[in-house]
């Protein structure tokens, strides 16, 4: 099958409870780069950052979280019980060392396997992460990223209820479709980035993903509540990345979430915002994670 991203390399766990769980693994041998998406997405979108990895002699493993793709929903889930899961594949590679990377709403998780692996995990990096649900939360934020996450504090239901209503903004009919509505979160550096592929992949990953809305729902109550651990915890090397034009998640969550733990270092991008940070720095990310191990 070759070293080109590929669903026939998608594997299926049965966990302990039961539940279906979908994960992908590039290759069989070098060092691993477990990365975690981000919302309304799923393992797919590993496809912006393999070929980076893959040329420094590296691996990419990512899974889709619980609700999105082919993994079964966890109800109640939180940012911490994902490494429950990230366990069982782990111990499915008989993985010992590894590094991990997190997008947006990914950037969380990536750092509570951080937190829940020490001396196994070398290093983490988050891209253009949401931040604690501190006091500072909403500071920055766009008007559809604030309004969303302020009905995922108001409860299950009335979340629920939003998302189906709108779904359609991320189940376009084309990629071009897909651009035209995520407009007003793009900035000159997202179009460009979205012209050039990304919008591609993400518009494959929505309708992959987006089966049902119960990924998107709970990630949105994960993300708001206690993440269940602390960044603090972290010992290993962080590297922050943001953009001064992100118009989905302001640069100053990745602020707050380098002062919350001890060895973390801000990477502010000029020009970059929230989808274009990844796809036009994912060599340079890579390349600096991979020099974590």
């Amino acid at each position: 099958m070759g070293d080109c991203f590929s669903l026939a390399k998608i594997r299926t766990l049965t966990l302990n409870d039961g539940r279906q769980l979908e994960y992908y693994s590039s290759r069989s041998q070098g060092p691993a780069v477990f990365f975690h998406h981000g919302v309304a997405s799923d393992l797919s979108t590993v496809k912006i950052f393999e070929s980076a990895v893959h040329n420094l002699g590296g691996r990419v493993i990512a899974y889709s979280r619980p609700g999105y793709a082919g993994s079964d929903r966890q109800s109640g889930r939180s940012i911490q019980s994902s490494v429950a899961d990230i366990t069982a594949i782990l111990e499915d590679l008989d993985l010992d060392s590894f590094l991990s990377v997190g997008w947006s709403a990914g950037g969380p998780h990536a750092l509570a396997m951080a937190a829940a692996f020490p001396g196994r995990c070398h290093g983490v990096s988050t891209v253009a992460s949401v931040g604690m649900p501190d006091e500072h939360f909403r500071h920055g934020m766009s008007e559809l990223t604030m309004m969303v996450l302020t009905l995922a504090e108001q409860g299950e239901s009335v979340l629920e209820q939003w998302i189906v209503e709108n779904r359609e903004m991320l189940l376009c009919e084309s990629s071009q479709a897909l651009i035209a509505s995520l407009e007003m979160l793009l900035g000159d550096s997202d179009r460009s980035a979205m012209q050039d592929g990304l919008a591609d992949i993400m518009f494959h990953s929505f309708q992959r993903a987006m089966a049902t809305e119960s990924g998107w729902v709970d990630d949105h109550l994960a993300l708001v509540k206690n993440w269940g651990f602390s960044p603090q915890s972290i010992g290993c090397s962080v590297t922050v990345w943001c953009g001064d034009e992100d118009k989905v998640m302001p640069p100053s969550h990745s602020r707050n979430l380098a002062k919350a733990m001890t060895a973390a270092e801000v990477r502010m991008m000029k020009g970059e915002g929230h989808y274009s940070i990844l796809w036009n720095n994912r060599s340079a990310i890579a390349c600096d994670l991979m020099n974590k191990f």
